[in-house]
């Protein structure tokens, strides 16, 4: 279901988000680019209260404004990653295999202890606040101090993973809001697990909590806000902005790879694209609406939602940028075609053609084989205009077996894998 409003009035008027908290939402995405290199000034009224940054590569900052009032406000920022930045693309890998990012350790000490301690301080040296609670575990519900602070924990990428699983540990009392994140529930689930070593059935309670606590805000579909299942609510900003760049020979690939590990447009210059911090700052500073979906669990999903050719924003303009590329060869192509509406429609018949095909093969096992003589090139139909650049630009796939082969890959059914030699493949 669509939603009309701007991003902020959203928020205010859903009772279901926002119930404890009423930072907006332009001020946590602000928060969560700011993290990433504190340099630029903060928005009014506001400061950073405490600042780390240690060897596992995690930085975080906690930002405050109006301490000691009942519209105090304090903002919780775990920075994404850097790419440049060791520690950080450890963790990634870590994430990527299901193990707990060594980040987040340092996360829960810094913040949850340090940084929190020195809030305890402010606020102990004011004699209308109680002193009867533990300095150690400042986040707990018990603490009086909390009902006169508005929390929100935040980060973008791998801040919003973390950005999730402080939420987790704190037995959500802070509200996580998050941008492009790329899915926390197993990574919380595991944290719970090795960190608190919590039962199973308090591990399902807090699971359950953050269901309605976690908000993950995205841009289009891609191939790091796909990798796992989302721990909250998913929105996705509509009208979304795109970046089409050309390759050295003036064109984009085309049509789509029929597997996600070969369409590296998909892969690198889209997903960098959509994934950029400032993008999403735009997008909520100029109130764009939202619709809450259900994100694609995987990057096959997400790459099936990619292809998708309803996705007509992304494609008229990859097609319309195609057809008015300076180069020699969008001129040569552009020659075979009657005019740029015939060369949309046959676009469009493509990647429709690749879009049925990884409906198709949904839930197939994908296994790598070398055995090119499964495949050959389609010859280019008489009645049908076709372009073959080093890109294999408008190219297709005929087989001549019951398997389907796609490029490099070969999809078949459970069972068959299961009854054939594993010696010679490498499952993915």
């Amino acid at each position: 279901m669509l939603r009309n409003e701007t991003i902020d009035s959203f928020i205010v008027n859903d009772s279901e988000m926002y119930a404890k908290n009423i930072i907006p939402l332009h001020e946590c995405a602000f928060f969560s680019n700011h993290v990433y290199q504190d340099t630029f000034p903060l928005l009014p009224g506001w400061s950073i209260l405490y600042s780390i940054e240690d060897a596992t590569g995690y930085k975080g900052n906690i930002y405050v404004k109006d301490l000691l009032t009942e519209t105090a406000k304090v903002v919780i920022a775990h920075r994404g990653t850097v790419p440049t930045n060791t520690g950080d693309m450890l963790n990634n890998i870590d994430y990527v295999l299901g193990k707990v990012p060594s980040q987040c350790s340092s996360m829960f000490y810094y913040i949850g202890q340090e940084g929190f301690r020195k809030l305890d301080i402010i606020y102990d040296e004011d004699p209308t606040f109680p002193k009867n609670y533990d300095h150690t575990t400042p986040y707990t519900e018990d603490n009086p101090k909390l009902k006169y602070i508005s929390y929100v924990s935040t980060g973008h990428s791998l801040g919003g993973l973390l950005s999730d699983c402080f939420t987790a540990l704190t037995d959500c009392t802070f509200q996580s809001v998050t941008f492009e994140n790329p899915g926390s529930k197993l990574l919380a689930r595991n944290v719970l697990t090795e960190m608190l070593r919590l039962p199973e059935n308090l591990i399902a309670e807090r699971l359950n909590k953050m269901r309605s606590i976690c908000q993950a805000y995205q841009a289009g579909v891609n191939a790091i806000n796909t990798c796992q299942e989302q721990a909250g609510r998913t929105f996705r900003f509509q009208k979304l902005d795109y970046q089409y760049t050309l390759n050295s020979l003036g064109l984009m690939a085309f049509p789509p790879s029929h597997t996600f590990a070969s369409d590296f447009t998909f892969l690198v210059g889209y997903t960098l694209d959509q994934h950029s911090m400032e993008k999403i700052s735009v997008y909520v500073n100029q109130g764009r609406s939202v619709v809450e979906i259900s994100n694609p669990v995987g990057i096959h999903e997400g790459y099936i939602q990619y292809v998708n050719p309803q996705n007509k924003d992304y494609w008229d303009g990859y097609l319309e940028k195609m057809w008015s590329s300076p180069s020699v060869l969008a001129e040569a192509m552009r020659l075979k075609y009657a005019d740029e509406k015939e060369f949309i429609t046959h676009g469009y018949q493509l990647i429709t053609l690749v879009y049925e095909e990884l409906l198709k093969h949904r839930g197939y096992t994908a296994e790598i084989s070398r055995d090119y003589s499964l495949c050959e090139v389609v010859n280019k139909p008489v009645n049908e205009k076709m372009f073959y650049p080093e890109l294999c630009l408008f190219n297709s796939w005929q087989f001549k077996t019951d398997k389907q082969v796609i490029k490099d890959f070969v999809l078949v059914d459970k069972k068959t894998f299961e009854d054939e030699s594993q010696s010679r493949c490498t499952i993915i």
